[in-house]
């Protein structure tokens, strides 16, 4: 089974308004903490 390689990741989420210095953490911690996590599950998987 081939996983293909992933190109682009949305982040997408409804809520009450939110502080932009949270709104910016919020996508930091995104790209710093669950992008590699993601990346490292495929990376096994892909041929």
């Amino acid at each position: 089974m081939q996983i293909p390689g992933i190109q682009r990741s949305d982040m997408q989420y409804f809520s009450r308004p939110v502080r932009h210095a949270d709104l910016k953490a919020s996508i930091r911690l995104y790209g710093e903490r669950v992008m590699p996590m993601v990346q490292d599950m495929f990376a096994d998987k892909a041929t």
